[in-house]
């Protein structure tokens, strides 16, 4: 299996009720025009996951980074992905789990 598009939602004057996708075993991908949430529901009633955000490009001190965000057991979270890092040349912005099982997630952007 391969990482699979998670489609962007657009959180405009009228609001937004998101619809969630089961996270992908090999990852998500997303199209990102810099004003973009990660929002992410774990129903493990035990164990909590790890969701990462993947470097694309160094940053201004020549550094690749990944961000690791840990999202609870039975909670949600929203992890804002605006950093240029993140982005790959086709403005993809590109995520992976500790485990997939149990974890929806959604992409939500400004206008």
């Amino acid at each position: 299996m391969a990482e699979s598009e998670i489609t962007v939602q657009v959180l405009d004057e009228d609001g937004l009720t998101p619809s969630f996708e089961a996270a992908n075993a090999d990852g998500n991908y997303f199209a990102n025009g810099g004003k973009a949430f990660l929002y992410v529901k774990n129903a493990n009633i035990s164990s909590a996951r790890t969701v990462t955000v993947k470097g694309q490009t160094d940053c201004n001190h020549g550094v690749l980074h990944d961000r690791d965000v840990t999202v609870p057991a039975d909670d949600e979270i929203m992890i804002p992905c605006e950093l240029l890092e993140w982005f790959n040349s086709n403005g993809e912005t590109h995520i992976e789990y500790s485990t997939e099982a149990d974890l929806t997630v959604a992409v939500i952007s400004l206008p």
